[in-house]
This record gives C-alpha cells, sequence and structure tokens, in this order.
C-alpha cells in the first residue's frame, strides 16, 4: 500500500506534468516541493503559492497547475502515473570512510584546474537558480538549445543535467577553462546584467576558497 508521501508525489508530479512539460522545470518544482513539504499534509493552494513564487509562474502557468493539482488530489494512488525516476530525489545510502560519494570522489581524481572549473560552474548555476528561477530555466534552455563553443559536448551534457554537475575529460587544459568560464560569465550577464552577474561570481569565488584544490588553482584565474 501507498504511503502518504508517495501519494502526494504522484499527485505533485501530475500538477506540474499538466502545467508544463518542460522536464528541467519540472524537475527543479518538484525537488524544491519535496525538499520543503513532502513531509507535511499536502495543501494545493500552499503548494501552488510556493511554486508560483519559486518558478516566477505566469497566470497560464499558474492556472494550469492548479486545476492538475486538484484534479490529482482527488484520484486514487494506482489512476496516477508514477513520478519518473529522473525526478525522484535520489535515496542516499551510509557510505564507509573510504567510500566517498561518486561524483566527489571521481571530481577529486581531476587535476585541480578541473575540480575548481567543475565546481565554480556549479556555484554559479546554483546561485542563479536561488536568485530567479525563471531565469535560471531560460539560461538552462538557451545553453541546451545553442550551447557554448567552447568543449560543445560537455556543455550539452551539463546542459541536459539542468546545469548542475558539468564533467571533464581529464585532459581539458587550463586555457579551455578559463575560456568556457568566459563564455559562461558573457551568457549569465544577457540575462542578470553585469551587476548582478558579479555578484554571483564573487560569491562563488569566495565559497570556493575552502575547497582544497584551490590551494593549486585558484578560483580567480578563471575571471
Amino acid at each position: 500500500m501507498a504511503t502518504t508521501i508517495e501519494l502526494n508525489q504522484r499527485i505533485v508530479y501530475a500538477g506540474l506534468a499538466r502545467m508544463s512539460d518542460d522536464r528541467n522545470m519540472i524537475k527543479s518544482a518538484f525537488s524544491h516541493w519535496h525538499d520543503k513539504y513532502s513531509t507535511v499534509p499536502l495543501d494545493v493552494f500552499e503548494v501552488v503559492a510556493e511554486l508560483v513564487e519559486y518558478l516566477g509562474l505566469g497566470v497560464n502557468e499558474k492556472k494550469g497547475l492548479m486545476i492538475g493539482l486538484h484534479s490529482a488530489s482527488s484520484r486514487l494512488y494506482d489512476d496516477l502515473k508514477p513520478v519518473p525516476p529522473y525526478i525522484l530525489p535520489q535515496q542516499s545510502t551510509p557510505l564507509s570512510a573510504d567510500e566517498p560519494a561518486a561524483e566527489e570522489g571521481s571530481l577529486e581524481r581531476l587535476p585541480a584546474h578541473l575540480q575548481v572549473t567543475a565546481r565554480y560552474l556549479q556555484l554559479v548555476s546554483q546561485y542563479i537558480k536561488r536568485a530567479d528561477a525563471s531565469n535560471h530555466r531560460e539560461l538552462v534552455k538557451a545553453v541546451a538549445d545553442e550551447g557554448l563553443s567552447s568543449m560543445p559536448d560537455v556543455v550539452a551534457n551539463w546542459a541536459s543535467d539542468g546545469l548542475n554537475a558539468i564533467h571533464f575529460d581529464p585532459t581539458v587544459s587550463v586555457e579551455d577553462c578559463q575560456d568556457l568560464a568566459h563564455q559562461m560569465y558573457v551568457l549569465v550577464c544577457d540575462f542578470l546584467g553585469p551587476v548582478e552577474s558579479d555578484i554571483i561570481v564573487n560569491k562563488a569565488i569566495t565559497e570556493l576558497s575552502s575547497l582544497a584544490a584551490s590551494q593549486d588553482f585558484s578560483a580567480t584565474r578563471l575571471l
């Protein structure tokens, strides 16, 4: 028998799928709801209000979400579509001290400049998402549709992951990283303007100072 959380997951997914077919938007919104509200009773109006603010939804999107949630909330668990695996939060399992998380472990095996660049780009994306989810969605779409001339295959994979973790080949040079960081900065400026972009970049640089790899490669070299 399904738990309340499992039922609510299907209801929220149904509402989001009714609102949009943008996979990145649905995943972002679902994760936001799951982090904040999955453990409390489902309140359709509260969820709609939260996601309208988080996603910067327009009138039609808000209406679609409201209708989708209300409709889904009156249906049985088995009558609702399962939440796709790529949207559901990953279930973590305890790791031993010598068994790091796969992504962190693979990142630490890369040269310092790639560790710093990967984390820098991830932080910039995260800060944009927190500041304006709507702009972040448009940025992801722009990178996915138009790409960047530097390392197009790497960038395409990064965009498909919602500009979350970027994966580099160990042979990528410092110059390649600098070029990619510069192109990304120019693109971000187009969406946020230079002032807000500089604030986000500086926040990322400050946070990267605690990264061990920064002792060998300063993030300021990406500017």
